[in-house]
């Protein structure tokens, strides 16, 4: 999606309002200089999807099962599998890997955007995904470039908590926010005509959604993984890297 944007010059914002709104009173403290250096930050969100295995119901005439499925591995038709429940604890097709990431990817797009705006990875990916068991606890930690990282379900620890430098401070920096007016519809609406860059442009929102994927990966496989952020895959690791993708039923591959 963003060599397509930039290839064709195209505006294109991975748009959250809940970047910006939910999130302001983590991201002033943190750009405004007023807790130091940052460290770290911690996310607390999931579940993961899981596997599926619902048995057979008759299929209503009002739906066209195959349509529904789309290029999802076929299963027969259990009506928990297109439930429209809103949940991802396992009442929902949100829940099942076959067609979803589950409450990681699905709030974590949230989350993880909220806290890679705070301390200021949006322009970045980790490095290295390192997996931590503590027997009863499993729990990720993302290593940047520059020293930051973001940490996963890191035990006795807040959804969001911030690692400073107590007793330090840092010189302030502007809080980017939306351009025009109308919130982040608006945002985007006026990037288009201005050909300006989005506040949530493309890249920023493929860099947060990515570590719900990459704590994903490092659950499944249950260790620590190296990441080429411009090969975009797991060097010499043919495990991991089967997660990257996944095959499509006829006729939807690409």
């Amino acid at each position: 999606m963003i060599e397509a944007a930039r290839r064709y010059s195209r505006v294109v914002s991975g748009g959250s309002q809940r970047v910006l709104e939910d999130y302001r009173k983590i991201v002033d403290p943190c750009w405004g200089g007023e807790l130091g250096p940052i460290k770290s930050i911690n996310v607390n969100v999931g579940p993961l999807s899981q596997n599926c295995y619902l048995p057979a119901e008759d299929t209503p005439s009002d739906i066209d099962w195959e349509m529904w499925l789309g290029p999802a591995p076929w299963a027969p038709y259990n009506s928990k599998r297109c439930d429209g429940n809103f949940g991802t604890s396992g009442n929902s097709w949100r829940s099942y890997v076959d067609y979803s990431g589950g409450g990681m990817t699905d709030w974590g797009a949230h989350h993880f955007g909220g806290a890679t705006f705070a301390v200021d990875v949006r322009e970045l990916q980790p490095e290295e995904v390192i997996y931590h068991d503590e027997g009863d606890k499993q729990w990720v930690e993302f290593r940047y470039p520059n020293g930051i990282a973001i940490t996963h379900n890191r035990p006795n620890t807040d959804n969001l908590a911030v690692d400073g430098t107590p007793g330090e401070t840092r010189e302030p920096k502007a809080v980017p926010t939306y351009k025009g007016q109308g919130g982040i519809y608006g945002d985007f609406i006026h990037c288009v005509k201005t050909r300006e860059t989005p506040f949530r442009d493309i890249e920023l929102a493929v860099n947060s959604v990515a570590l719900s994927h990459l704590a994903t990966i490092a659950y499944r496989v249950r260790r620590s993984l190296k990441w080429d952020v411009a090969a975009q895959e797991f060097p010499g690791d043919a495990e991991a890297n089967r997660f990257l993708d996944r095959a499509r039923r006829e006729p939807w591959a690409i």
